[in-house]
This record gives C-alpha cells, sequence and structure tokens, in this order.
C-alpha cells in the first residue's frame, strides 16, 4: 500500500519526542528510512518532505524547523551505518566457520611415529596413546618457563 505522506508526517513528528525530551534526529530518521526511500521514489524532493514535516508540527530540539539539508544527511548517514553493519555482517559470517575450527585439543592425540634417529623403547608405541592430565601439567609448566621468545625465565 503506498505511503500517504501527511500521516506519514504526523507519525515522524510524535517520534520526535518521547515523554519531554527530544530524540535525536538521526534516531528518528533511522526508523523512517524505508519511508523516505518511498517518497524520494514517489518523487518529492527533500524540499518537499521538509515542508510536510513543518505542516505537521516537526521541530528540532532548539525550536527551529528541520531543513532538508539536515534531513538529507540524516538519511545519508543512516544509509552509510547500514551498509558498513551489512558489510561487517558478512565479513562476520565468513570468518565464522574459521573461529569454529580453532578448539582446544583434544586429550586423546595421535602422536607421529618417533624419528628415524630415535628408537621407541616399546614398538608398539607409536600408535595413538592416551595423555594423561599429570603429562599435560608437565608440559604447561615446561612451556610456562619459557618466554614467548623463546628464553627460558
Amino acid at each position: 500500500m503506498p505511503i500517504n505522506p501527511k500521516s506519514w508526517a504526523a507519525d515522524f513528528t510524535e517520534q520526535l519526542i518521547v515523554g519531554d525530551e527530544h530524540v535525536p534526529l538521526d534516531r528518528v530518521v533511522a526508523r523512517h528510512a524505508d519511508a523516505f526511500t518511498e517518497l524520494r521514489e514517489l518523487g518529492m524532493t527533500w524540499g518537499g518532505i521538509s515542508q510536510l514535516l513543518m505542516r505537521a508540527g516537526a521541530l528540532r530540539a532548539d525550536g527551529s524547523l528541520i531543513s532538508s539539508d539536515q534531513l538529507r544527511v540524516a538519511y545519508a548517514r543512516v544509509g552509510k551505518r547500514t551498509a558498513s553493519t551489512e558489510q561487517k555482517a558478512r565479513r562476520h559470517a565468513k570468518a565464522g566457520p574459521a573461529r569454529a575450527k580453532v578448539d582446544a585439543p583434544p586429550l586423546v592425540t595421535d602422536l607421529p611415529s618417533a624419528p628415524a634417529s630415535v628408537a621407541p623403547s616399546d614398538p608398539e608405541a607409536t600408535g595413538p596413546q592416551d595423555v594423561s592430565g599429570n603429562e599435560i601439567e608437565a608440559a604447561l609448566a615446561r612451556l610456562n618457563k619459557i618466554g614467548p621468545t623463546g628464553e627460558k625465565k
């Protein structure tokens, strides 16, 4: 259903004040971004939209009229924020599965077989092995003794 410009302007004007407090113009413009798009597609100019709001009694926080330039700039800022948010969401969605792969390693690991120069004490011990909590704690303790640059603390 096409927008009714007069009733829309009345709704916009009502949302400029909540209680006795003025709502920032950008926030009200953001709520009505689709209506602005539709009004512009109908052929209205920013000056015409400003006149609609003036006739509906819309005022800025300081009591002055809302100019066509203020509406145009606020609408452009809302569009930029929306585009930026959508870009971030797309980047986050692409990065999401990669982050999921960074889980802690399982306690049971497949250990590689010993290098050829070192013969294992038990030939059957080169396959999958369980790692005990004590072995993990000992390994962490050794790692904590070595700083990030490889120097011993």
